[in-house]
């Protein structure tokens, strides 16, 4: 069930990742430099493990800030930054500002992404894993719980 859940909030990212990589907008003079463009995504979702144990699966609506970095015409890395606000989907249903930073190399189609997670009643979840975007491996790396309030 964890491995099932980790791969779908990853494959959720990778949906951001792919739509990065569709849209490939090219920088200024055609061949080298960086391109950022903002996106907003409503299928945001994220699952909370402690110790293996799904304590909380949190999803809504985030803006997505895309910077892809191109040399000699080629794209060589992308960084996605994800905010906003999304929810608990247990009881209390808590709230949580959801900050994402994402890191892919085209070259390895490695991105690993950081998750935080700080709730309106004190809860606050620290997430680490790497999405392999090119085979759909998913590597849950750490999961942290500062704080729990419920």
């Amino acid at each position: 069930m964890k491995t099932k859940t980790f791969l779908l909030i990853c494959l959720l990212s990778g949906i951001g990742l792919t739509q990065l990589s569709a849209q490939w907008p090219q920088p200024a003079n055609g061949k080298t430099g960086a391109v950022s463009f903002y996106e907003d995504w409503d299928g945001y979702y994220c699952a909370v493990y402690d110790d293996g144990v799904l304590v909380d699966e949190l999803a809504g609506s985030v803006q997505i800030h895309n910077v892809l970095f191109w040399k000699d015409n080629v794209p060589i890395r992308a960084t996605q930054h994800m905010t906003g606000e999304i929810q608990s989907l247990y009881e209390p249903y808590e709230v949580f500002k959801v900050s994402d930073m994402g890191h892919c190399i085209y070259a390895t189609g490695m991105a690993p992404f950081r998750v935080n997670l700080i709730g309106n009643y004190g809860t606050h979840y620290i997430c680490y894993f790497t999405y392999n975007f090119m085979t759909g491996e998913i590597t849950p790396v750490k999961t942290m719980i500062l704080g729990k309030n419920k």
